[in-house]
């Protein structure tokens, strides 16, 4: 049977075998999920540690978990980050969560030049404190231990210098349509750009950094789709998917 999950990220250094869960985790167990005493639960830190526990106490505003199984650690097999514009608000929200499911280490989003207007005056500090909580979840509901880290950057400039040490692939309309077949062993950093397409100065910063430029087909994607087939086509490449 499919275990209920929560996430504590201090899952490998607690004092002892007991948790106390409050805040969101505990809202999401009590009243979302409905948990009672002595039902059994997965615990998760999101770096790739999991381990089973039941619940002992069930209070107002917490509740206590009791770890009744070794706690396994395994290997992230996955080597590729994702490098995104900020896209409107609810579009960003469903690409993260996709993102996760599909296995990303890293998201890198950074304040395209064609940002849309409806981010204009928008804390973006915010949006990512939202996204993390989407993250979470995404590992929650597929059952996924490691959750992908999340980096801001001003620009584009800024995110690629930061990922200097990865394979740089960007997918734009100039690209070329064979993809490389032998990237099972590379760590890879996929490029994908705004609603509006790359400003001048992106293209001539991806042209000047990426490694190889592609095409998603002939169809015209969405900011979120053409992120979640580029990642998906990478993954493929590198026989995860």
């Amino acid at each position: 049977m499919k275990l209920y999950r929560t996430f504590n990220e201090n899952l490998l250094n607690l004092d002892s075998s007991y948790i106390e869960v409050k805040g969101a985790e505990f809202l999401h167990l009590s009243k979302s999920l409905r948990i009672q005493v002595d039902d059994e639960v997965e615990v998760f830190d999101g770096k790739g540690s999991s381990c089973k526990a039941i619940v002992k106490e069930l209070h107002k505003s917490y509740l206590i978990l009791y770890l009744s199984s070794v706690i396994n650690t395994e290997t992230n097999k996955s080597s590729i980050i994702s490098i995104i514009p900020f896209i409107k608000k609810e579009n960003l929200n469903f690409l993260s969560h996709k993102l996760a499911e599909l296995g990303v280490d890293e998201i890198h989003l950074y304040k395209p030049d064609l940002l849309d207007q409806s981010l204009q005056k928008k804390d973006l500090n915010k949006i990512m404190d939202k996204i993390d909580a989407i993250l979470i979840n995404a590992c929650k509901q597929c059952e996924r231990n490691f959750k992908p880290k999340i980096f801001m950057h001003n620009n584009l400039s800024t995110a690629l210098k930061i990922n200097e040490d990865r394979t740089l692939i960007a997918f734009n309309f100039s690209g070329k349509t064979n993809l490389n077949t032998d990237m099972k062993d590379i760590k890879i950093g996929i490029i994908t750009g705004p609603e509006s397409g790359f400003s001048e100065n992106e293209e001539i910063i991806i042209k000047n950094q990426s490694s190889e430029i592609y095409l998603l087909g002939d169809f015209p994607l969405k900011a979120e789709t053409a992120a979640i087939v580029a990642v998906s086509l990478i993954q493929h490449q590198k026989g995860l998917l």
